[in-house]
This record gives structure tokens, sequence and C-alpha cells, in this order.
């Protein structure tokens, strides 16, 4: 019989501890799951599901060369187990392992051919490759087995951006936004591609956009800071980068953002300022204690 740290019979049913684990896995207790498929598993070894849950516990704890040792032996019991398959490339890609992570998705497209999100994840390991035009085919496979599957449109979006495609970006960032609108990254990159297509206005709002949405996500704050001094308006930039410094007083991109347009701007006032006194030159109002002021002194 099997015994707890305090020598307390334990229940000795692999399925129990399985659904045990299931339940804390839901619930982000990853600790406590792995604990439950160990038992589980200490019962009966040859429970490939448990083998794949523990690895995914171990995954989204960051354990991830402990989570591919975990998948390897539910695809040792079970060859064909495409998710597990699946999740070792994911935490082989988390280590930047991105050719057997690409191997890895290879598999589980093999034995489930409409595997949307090996299809994904496929793409980004390409990307991590740079193999950029493959890993457009293999986002255009994830949409196609999954019209609506936000993620591959919000990726492509990203890798069009990279390759400079805005437009293109643009509008794979409208289709991820359609199916799921609370994506402030999204909102944020839409705002990145509309300004670099001059859409000012848009991408002002899409800024703004994301902000609503996470208005503690410093980089759409920095972002239309950047577009206010593109479009010299040097107060509201300067408001933006005080939002994002209360996010992220130690960057220095928008401690410089903000120097930057603090100088801007004042030199925008020294301009105006001899503007408005060449005009009162001209029109013969200038107030003589100021020209004696500013008269250089004679040599004695």
């Amino acid at each position: 019989m099997l015994e707890t740290k305090t020598n307390q019979p334990v229940i000795e049913n692999h399925q129990y501890w399985y659904e045990q684990g299931s339940v804390l896995l839901k619930q982000n207790l990853y600790a406590e799951a792995i604990a439950s498929y160990d038992m589980a598993l200490e019962i009966n070894p040859e429970y490939p599901q448990a083998w794949h849950y523990r690895g995914t516990a171990l995954r989204q704890a960051e354990r991830y060369e402990e989570a591919i040792a975990s998948y390897e032996i539910a695809i040792k019991l079970k060859p064909s187990y495409h998710q597990a398959w699946n999740f070792r490339g994911v935490s082989l890609f988390r280590l930047s392992q991105y050719k057997n992570a690409l191997n890895s998705f290879d598999k589980a497209i093999s034995f489930k051919y409409d595997h949307y999100q090996a299809w994904n994840n496929r793409g980004s390991a390409l990307v991590g490759l740079g193999s950029y035009q493959e890993a457009i085919l293999s986002y255009d496979e994830a949409i196609r087995f999954h019209p609506n599957f936000y993620q591959a449109w919000n990726n492509r979006g990203n890798l069009f951006r990279k390759l400079q495609q805005y437009s293109k970006a643009l509008a794979c960032y409208e289709e991820a936004l359609k199916y799921q609108s609370n994506l402030y990254e999204t909102w944020n990159n839409k705002g990145t591609v509309l300004a670099s297509l001059e859409q000012f206005d848009r991408a002002i709002a899409a800024y703004g956009q994301a902000i609503r949405v996470k208005p503690d996500y410093y980089l759409p704050w920095y972002n239309r800071g950047q577009l206010f001094v593109t479009l010299e308006r040097y107060h509201e930039a300067i408001a933006s980068y005080d939002q994002a410094l209360n996010l992220e007083p130690e960057s220095y991109e928008c401690i410089n953002g903000r120097e930057t347009a603090m100088l801007r701007l004042q030199s925008l006032k020294d301009n105006k300022s001899i503007q408005d006194s060449a005009e009162e030159i001209e029109s013969g109002s200038l107030d003589s204690t100021l020209l004696l002021k500013n008269k250089p002194l004679e040599p004695q």
C-alpha cells in the first residue's frame, strides 16, 4: 500500500490521482498537479496521458527540460500521440531549439494533418530558423483548418510586419482582432503598422485601444509618445512618456524619448520667442530697456 510522507495510506487508484492532477492543473497549481500525476504514475507507470499532462504542468511551470522528458515517455508508450509531439515541440521552442521543435511539430502533423495548433507552431519555429516564406505557408495551413484561429492570424501579421509588408500585416491584425478583440499586443502592433503606413489618426486610436484593454502595458504609451513627437505634438508626447515611465521607470527608450520631446518643445518655444521679438522690432514696439539689456558692452 502507498503511503504519504506522514505515513497515511493513500488511494491506490491511478485514475483518481490523474483526475486530481487535472483539477490542480486547471487551477495553475503546477507543483501540486505534478505531485498528483507522480502518484498516478507510481501506481501505473504505463499511463501515457498522465505522462503527457505531467509534461504540460512542467512546461507551464517553465521546467522545459523535464517537460520534454515527460512528453518523450508519453510518446514512447503511444507513438501516435500527436498532442505530446506538439507540446514537446513547444517546450523545445521555448529553449530556442528551433530545428528540433520543427521536427516535433512535423511528427504531430504526420499523425493529425489538420492539427492547426501544430501548423501554427511550425510557422513560429520556421521564423526562428529564418525560413520566412515557408513560415507563411504554415500559418496559412493553420488558418485553412481553423479560419478563426486568431493566434495564427496574429503570428502571420507579426511576420509580415518583420518583412515590412505593412498592408498585409494590417490585414492579418484586423482578422485576429475580429475573432478576439482584447488582444492588447495586437492592438499595439496594429498601431505600429498604421504609423508605418502614415495613417496617424488610426495609429493613435489603435494605441489607445491597447491601453484601454491593458492600461498597465507600457509599450503603447511609449509608441504613442513616439508618434506624437513625429507629429510635433510635444505636450501629448510628454504625457504619454510619463505614463510609460510610471509603468517602466528604468526604460531607457522612454527616458530618452521624453528628453527628446522636452528639448524639441523648448526649441519650439525659443523659436517662437525669437519670432515674436523680431515682429516687435519690425513694428517699432520693442521696449528700449530690453534693447539696452541685450546690447553688448562697449570696450573700456
